[in-house]
C-alpha cells in the first residue's frame, strides 16, 4: 500500500517540477521578447560569442574523468580539421 502512496507522490512532484519549469520558460522568453523591443542589442554580434561559450561551458562542466577529457579533446580535434 506505501508503494501506492509514493508512487502518486512521485507523480505530482514531477508533473509539479515540470509545470513549474515550463511556466518558467515562458514566462522568461514573453519578458525576453517584450524587452528586445526596448533594449536595442547592435548588430547581434554578441550573440556569436555567447551561444559558443554557454555550450563550451556546459560541456567543461559535464567532465570528470580523465577519459572524458580525452573524448572530448579527440573530437575537437578532428572537428577543427573537419571545419577546414
Amino acid at each position: 500500500m506505501s508503494k501506492i502512496n509514493d508512487q502518486e507522490k512521485k507523480h505530482r512532484y514531477f508533473f509539479g517540477l515540470g509545470l513549474t519549469a515550463y511556466f518558467g520558460w515562458v514566462s522568461s522568453s514573453a519578458i525576453g521578447a517584450f524587452l528586445t523591443e526596448f533594449i536595442n542589442f547592435g548588430s547581434g554580434g554578441a550573440l556569436d560569442f555567447v551561444l559558443p561559450a554557454m555550450f563550451i561551458v556546459l560541456l567543461v562542466m559535464q567532465i570528470s574523468s580523465k577519459s572524458e577529457i580525452m573524448v572530448a579533446g579527440f573530437f575537437c580535434f578532428t572537428f577543427k580539421f573537419y571545419l577546414l
